[in-house]
């Protein structure tokens, strides 16, 4: 036989064999998907077959094409069989005392591994605590997750020497990596830390204008009742883009919560959330630097009953809602107040609650009371 007629027929056959071979591979896959799933219109593998018919045209690109389509396929399988064969069995345990509690401010997220720096203590502002009566007490590789899952985390601290700080693990927040700081290095330091690149500001979308305007009350959604505040642009529209904004996009943190309780004088409690912090406050004397807005405000320097400020003369997340009449407006950035006596008694109710502190010393609550927030009306009378 002549050179050129062997070494067509060598192509010939080398064609043959593969088409076969991918043939017989298809006819398995198709009669397992069309076993599996007598609902689909056409099954992937005859899809892939057809494909592999279309653009076969000569057997130089045979073996790269028919591998393409054998891994596409195969792929397909897969898919198709995790999603046909039932679930397996689940079964419920008794969560550690030490887990962390999983509420409308936690969530699962695929942020990056962790990447523990031994030897380091990172600062940020507190989400979880790692002493008191709650606080966390895990390692280090449990600390990580604890913060991967927990909204509003993305910096963990923990301790790697039971001898100096038993087992304590704090869950923390800063707005960006740049302005992550470090409280303690060095190889005397007992504690690992790490940084995950989440819940930054920059991850939540800013809504549109139109959209904030149209938000003038918003509800604290807590275990007890709604407490609804009407927002006062007029007294200070820095403050108030912020409260919508942690409303209009259901951002709250495991930081807002209500923790202190003065009855007679104020129930106090944080509005953190994953968005911008707002970083405008009224200016006084002797008040924090970043605070250079106008002094006076509409309404003059006193705060009713029921009004909404900023906590400690800051621009927040920390806020309080006040029990009575006095010239805490002086000092401090007021931006709402309560939007219905069914919420003002409400308020009144929370503050009572118990408190296992000493006689002179600020009142904090013996349990936090958490909350989510969210657009709403006025209660009608």
């Amino acid at each position: 036989m002549a050179p050129a007629l062997q070494v067509t027929g060598r192509r010939v056959g080398l064609l043959a064999l593969y088409a076969t071979a991918l043939f017989l591979w298809h006819q398995f896959l198709g009669t397992y998907f069309v076993s599996t799933t007598p609902t689909r219109p056409q099954p992937a593998a005859l899809r892939a077959q057809e494909r592999f018919r279309a653009r076969l045209r000569n057997d130089a690109a045979l073996k790269q094409i028919v591998e393409e389509d054998i891994d596409e396929t195969t792929q397909s399988y897969r898919e198709a069989k995790r999603t046909s064969s039932p679930p397996p069995p689940t079964t419920t345990t008794a969560a550690p005392t030490t887990a962390v509690a999983t509420t409308a401010a936690s969530y699962t997220t695929t942020a990056p591994k962790c990447e523990p720096k031994p030897h380091v203590e990172l600062d940020g502002a507190v989400v979880r605590d790692g002493i008191g009566p709650k606080g966390l007490s895990l390692a280090p590789a449990e600390c990580c997750e604890a913060c991967r899952t927990t909204r509003g985390c993305n910096v963990w601290v923990a301790c790697a020497d039971p001898n100096a700080c038993q087992s304590q693990c704090w869950l923390k927040w800063v707005e960006s990596e740049g302005v992550l700081r470090e409280r303690g290095a060095g190889p005397n330091v007992p504690w690992t830390s790490g940084l995950l690149a989440k819940d930054f500001p920059g991850s939540v979308p800013m809504p549109p204008a139109e959209a904030l305007a149209a938000v003038r009350i918003v509800a604290l959604h807590t275990p007890f009742g709604d407490l609804r505040i009407r927002l006062r642009p007029d007294w200070h529209a820095p403050s108030v883009e912020y409260v919508q904004r942690v409303a209009l996009q259901d951002v709250c943190t495991a930081k807002c919560v209500f923790y202190r309780a003065e009855p007679g004088f104020l129930l106090q409690g944080a509005l953190r959330a994953v968005v911008a912090p707002n970083k405008k406050c009224r200016a006084f004397r002797g008040g924090p630097a970043e605070c250079t807005d106008p002094q006076e405000r509409p309404g003059g320097n006193f705060m009713e009953k029921g009004d909404v400020a900023w906590a400690g003369g800051s621009a927040g997340p920390d806020f309080f809602i006040m029990m009575n009449r006095n010239g805490f407006g002086a000092s401090h950035t007021v931006w709402g107040s309560m939007a219905d006596d069914e919420s003002m008694e409400l308020a009144l109710k929370l503050v009572q609650g118990k408190s296992n502190s000493k006689p002179g010393t600020m009142r904090m609550l013996s349990e936090e009371i958490s909350f989510t927030a969210s657009p709403a009306e006025a209660k009608s009378a």
